[in-house]
């Protein structure tokens, strides 16, 4: 087999005690925003400093550094650093291009965004020139592969051999703004809603407020944290179409197509179905809490490594010892709960329709499930993941059967 470009440090296994030091940092990131309400944008920040912190410290200590294999090339190190300018710089270029005026939900990225590029690249060099002495086959570098290329050193043709690098930073060039906009929205209603158990509908909101707030909050910074020196860079990223498509549809501004046209939510709440049934609707919206509850944890175990389209390494703790797919699978049963399309319109066809929106829905993630797992079997640490999934875990007599670092 041919050997990495980077000398390892270690497997890339996750010690969940790292993920849930990572909760504490973010619950008390998230009292001192309900106290203190700082701007959304900043409230975003701490809440990334408070729940990454303590993560990253924990698991630097688990990585065996590897020691130096030759003398740094400075001039290497620069071409590496132009040619994460180049990438940069065409992410940089596309949102520039884009009619982003027309929605809010580029702003957060668009504020941040001068900082973040010069702060990037200013951080660049002193990170490349300390793996570039550590580097086993310097030649075979991605960024420096890609530099040579962009400095015609080397024929276009070679830009096949930077592997999933381009991809990987498409995937991060997409989904970092995303996920920005959803965690200071969150950040937002939690600093703008009160904390009420005056009913038990407040209460809801504001716990799924807060779930989905941990959801970003991890995921923004696995998008972030791709880095070798955290061991939580990118081993492979899904190279077909229809991953690709399955999950960009999921997500805007892809979603605002189908939205338009699949309705399966009304105006009415779940929780107004059971006014009349306060102990039904206490239970009801309990379970809708449960099922958003472990398809959180399933963000959260991830650590540093929670990005989608790709894998960063193998989990088998948290909800992944019992199913292959858990965050699927409860947020799909959520949405039944939550929305009641079966009920909630005035005629039998518009319950039908709405059903059938739902079940259109339940199938792009069931595509997304399957499409994940034809990527990840090409690694043999998945292969075994799934061997032992089936021996050993709790829920195989019940015919249940991690899903990627995705």
């Amino acid at each position: 087999m041919e050997k990495p470009p980077y000398r390892s440090t270690r497997e890339q296994t996750i010690n969940p005690a790292n993920c849930y030091a990572g909760v504490i940092g973010f619950i008390g990131a998230i009292i001192a925003i309900y106290f203190i309400k700082p701007s959304p944008l900043l409230g975003a920040g701490l809440c990334l400093i408070a729940t990454f912190t303590p993560i990253i410290i924990l698991d630097f200590r688990q990585i065996v550094r590897p020691p130096s294999v030759r003398p740094n090339s400075t001039g290497e190190v620069w071409i590496k650093v132009l040619a994460l300018a180049a990438i940069l710089t065409f992410i940089s270029t596309v949102y520039w291009l884009l009619p982003l005026e027309t929605t809010d939900l580029y702003e957060p990225f668009l504020l941040v965004h001068n900082i973040a590029f010069i702060a990037i690249l200013t951080l660049a060099f002193p990170y490349f020139h300390y793996w570039d002495k550590r580097i086993l086959n310097p030649e075979k570098d991605p960024y420096l592969v890609l530099g040579k290329a962009l400095l015609r050193r080397a024929p276009i043709t070679v830009l096949r051999d930077t592997g999933h690098l381009i991809p990987g930073w498409i995937v991060k060039g997409f989904f970092t703004p995303v996920m920005l906009a959803f965690l200071v929205s969150y950040i937002e209603r939690i600093t703008t809603t009160p904390f009420s158990l005056d009913t038990f509908a407040l209460f809801y909101i504001w716990c799924i407020t807060l779930f989905y707030c941990a959801d970003t909050t991890f995921g923004l910074g696995g998008y972030l944290l791709t880095l070798r020196s955290l061991d939580s860079q990118i081993k492979s990223v899904d190279s077909t179409p229809l991953g690709w498509g399955s999950a960009l549809i999921c997500y805007p501004p892809f979603n605002y197509i189908w939205l338009q046209n699949i309705h399966y939510a009304h105006g009415k709440k779940w929780y107004d179905w059971f006014e009349n049934h306060p102990i039904l609707g206490i239970s009801w919206g309990f379970a809708i809490l449960a099922l958003t509850f472990i398809y959180v944890w399933s963000t959260i175990i991830f650590g540093l490594r929670f990005s989608n389209l790709t894998n960063r390494g193998i989990i088998r703790h948290g909800p992944y010892r019992l199913t292959k797919h858990p965050a699927y699978l409860c947020k799909n049963l959520a949405w039944w709960l939550t929305y009641l399309p079966f009920i909630g319109f005035a005629d039998f066809w518009h319950c039908v329709w709405a059903s059938a929106s739902l079940v259109l829905l339940n199938t792009i993630y069931f595509l997304r499930a399957k499409t994940e797992e034809r990527h990840l079997k090409s690694d043999p640490e998945y292969m075994d993941y799934c061997m032992w999934l089936q021996t050993k875990s709790a829920l195989r007599k019940t015919k249940f059967t991690h899903k990627k670092a995705s």
